[in-house]
């Protein structure tokens, strides 16, 4: 550890990675499976509030540092600055959790819609009529197989690839989602092409409830302690410099 510099601004220089740390470990708690830095990388790229909420991260850190800088500062001065420091960047990151959460969600429930949602009719010359036919054959299938045990399911899956009644697949595979059932989901995705697959994986690698709270608190601006807005130790040494240089110009001016 460098001499000129503070625990607490060793800790400032890394907060960026500290938060990755920490939010790894919030979303590994919270249950979360691609709890891991590359994960949080990954989100990262995908929602721009994320970007945004780890840059004002930044910002805030390097507003301490601008407050422990100040070595003429007095202690209340510090801490008044550090009280203007936290109503400037609060609001901002309490506005970005909020976007971010809203963005995710919209986001699996598009995801969602893509894989389960009502299927369209296959022929592009399809009347509004057909269209309308094939969305409420789906809905029937999902009604009627709702209660279905797993091996009225599994029957169900078995008559769907005999007959190639994709409605009565894909309602197979939503109500085999609502119940966790991964053998009948991976079922339907078999039929459903590798478009729906990647787009059944995006969805599950997406954050939800709890895990993202876990997320957006793994950034927010921490709290610090009274001490850790004392001058650092370069900001001292400076100081200590100016006066000396100070004092020994007053002292060339005067007669001993």
């Amino acid at each position: 550890m460098s001499e000129s510099m503070s625990i607490a601004q060793i800790e400032r220089q890394n907060a960026g990675q500290q938060a990755v740390v920490r939010t790894v470990m919030n979303l590994q708690r919270a249950g979360y499976q691609n709890a891991s830095a590359e994960g949080v990388e990954q989100l990262t790229k995908q929602f721009k509030p994320l970007q945004d909420m780890r840059a004002l991260l930044e910002v805030y850190n390097n507003g301490i540092d601008a407050i422990t800088g100040d070595a003429d500062a007095t202690d209340q001065e510090r801490i008044a600055a550090y009280g203007e420091l936290r109503n400037f960047i609060m609001p901002q990151y309490e506005q970005l959790a909020e976007q971010l959460a809203a963005e995710m969600t919209q986001r699996r429930q598009q995801l969602h819609n893509d894989v389960f949602g009502a299927p369209e009719h296959s022929s592009p010359s399809a009347s509004p009529a057909d269209k309308n036919t094939a969305a409420l054959s789906y809905r029937d299938a999902v009604y009627r197989l709702q209660d279905a045990t797993p091996e009225e399911l599994d029957k169900a899956a078995a008559i769907a690839e005999a007959t190639g009644d994709r409605a009565l697949m894909r309602a197979v595979g939503v109500v085999a989602d609502m119940r966790g059932d991964s053998e009948h989901v991976q079922r339907f995705l078999a039929h459903a092409g590798a478009k729906a697959t990647e787009r059944y994986e995006a969805r599950n690698a997406l954050p939800k409830g709890s895990t993202v709270d876990s997320l957006i608190a793994g950034f927010e601006p921490p709290r610090v302690h009274r001490g850790a807005l004392a001058p650092s130790p370069i900001a001292m040494d400076i100081k200590r410099s100016r006066e000396a240089q100070q004092a020994a110009g007053e002292a060339a001016m005067f007669r001993s």
